[in-house]
């Protein structure tokens, strides 16, 4: 039997033991994943949930169905495998899962009711001006809307914002 890890190392290899999962769960539909909260501060204790961001598209149109989908494909193979082949004490999983469409369009569209220390105000407003700055565009056409984050930018080039 392996030896406890502590609680950090042990939501790190969660973390990569998660990537593989959801990448192969949702295939060409997923696009990216980043944790944050207490891992990736690297401050996680004994109880500290591991907080992701899941980007893939299409995605379902109701969170109730996103999130649905997740624990079908990811919550409860990661809790088999972690849990019980790895020997890893329970960890709760919190996901926000958005197209990426939606991650950029908070920039925009986000109303925001409460903020104290303007935490949320002053991230969007980063965020919008690096869109900004990039010359990003978001265009909408016939009901469709998408994001142009570097127009002139060749197919397969990189490009951060």
């Amino acid at each position: 039997m392996k030896a406890p890890q502590q609680p950090q190392a042990a939501r790190e290899a969660a973390s990569r033991l998660l990537l593989h999962l959801i990448a192969g769960a949702y295939g060409s539909r997923f696009h990216g994943m980043a944790i944050f909260g207490s891992t990736a501060k690297g401050t996680a204790t004994e109880v500290s949930d591991l907080d992701i961001i899941l980007c893939a598209s299409p995605l379902p149109n109701s969170r109730f169905r996103r999130v649905e989908e997740f624990d079908r494909l990811i919550e409860w193979p990661f809790r088999e495998q972690w849990e019980g082949h790895a020997g890893g004490s329970p960890i709760d999983l919190s996901p926000i899962i958005r197209t990426p469409e939606e991650l950029l369009d908070v920039t925009l569209d986000a109303v925001i009711l409460q903020d104290k220390g303007d935490h949320i105000r002053k991230a969007l407003n980063s965020m919008r001006e690096r869109l900004e700055r990039s010359g990003a565009k978001r265009i909408t056409r016939g009901g469709q809307a998408w994001w142009d984050l570097h127009p002139g930018l060749a197919s397969g080039q990189n490009y951060n914002l």
